[in-house]
């Protein structure tokens, strides 16, 4: 039976895996035989077809709140902790935790050797189409993200323990880029700000500065920040541009910021951009 599983599914690990994950409550004939004629082979050569109905299958298996949850997932980027999977996900009386635990035990997410989570990329395009509230998705994902920027989160990272808190927002990258890339696009410009601020403390110690450059002057030209904000944002996009060595352009944010420092009367903000000047 299983030399018949194997070829039915053309031997692609993701397909096995996905059908392994239902062997403790199925035999392997059961599995063979609720397949259908939709995980038949596609054609000679369709692989991707074969790959696709064995993702439809197992989708059809899951529970509402495991679809629920699955789909969520996606809006991820680069992964996520358990942590911010509670904060994001909606799934009204059931626990993040166990349907986590039952994605996991479906092989449909990952557990890294770290404990970060996350979805293959065919599991995640996949799931990704299937999400109904994305808009509603994207805000809890912006609005868990951009705690990192705060000036809170950002002065922790000089204090006692700051290695582990960098490695930590490092590992956080994509996704503090992803919510910062949806929030200029529906014009959030707090949650736009932080998370760049957020994604820009990684940028400037690992590259590449064009990014942080490109994505700080797209939240910088935001009409909706506050002056704080402004002032931030102006100060780490004049950095990036300093770090690639375009010093004029540089000079034109950090001259924002630091009209920004005198309007407000934050002197030892404005002491630390007149040295930059």
């Amino acid at each position: 039976d299983l030399p018949e599983l194997a070829a039915q599914l053309d031997g692609l690990p993701l397909a096995l895996e996905l059908a392994a994950g239902r062997l403790g409550v199925l035999s392997v004939r059961d599995v063979l035989d609720r397949l259908g004629p939709s995980l038949l082979r596609r054609g000679t050569d369709d692989r991707h077809g074969t790959l696709q109905a064995a993702l439809e299958w197992s989708w059809s298996l899951l529970s509402a709140p495991e679809r629920t949850a699955l789909s969520q997932l996606s809006i991820f980027a680069g992964g996520f902790t358990l942590e911010a999977a509670e904060d994001v996900l909606v799934l009204p009386h059931v626990s993040v935790l166990k349907v986590v635990d039952l994605l996991v035990e479906r092989s449909l997410v990952r557990v890294g050797a770290t404990g970060r989570l996350g979805l293959l990329v065919q599991v995640q395009a996949f799931v990704a189409a299937k999400l109904h509230d994305t808009d509603a998705v994207q805000r809890r994902h912006g609005a868990h993200f951009a705690r990192h920027g705060t000036d809170e989160a950002i002065g922790s990272l000089d204090r006692h323990g700051s290695v582990t808190a960098r490695r930590a927002l490092t590992l956080e990258l994509d996704n503090l880029l992803a919510a910062c890339r949806r929030a200029v696009e529906r014009g959030d410009g707090e949650v736009a700000a932080s998370t760049y601020l957020g994604a820009s403390t990684v940028l400037r110690l690992q590259g590449p500065f064009e990014v942080a450059a490109q994505l700080g002057q797209a939240v910088a030209g935001m009409s909706v920040l506050c002056r704080s904000s402004t002032a931030r944002v102006a100060r780490a996009v004049g950095d990036a541009l300093r770090l690639m060595g375009r010093m004029d352009e540089a000079r034109s944010h950090f001259d924002a910021a630091l009209a920004v420092h005198r309007e407000v009367g934050d002197r030892r903000l404005e002491g630390i951009m007149l040295g930059y000047l």
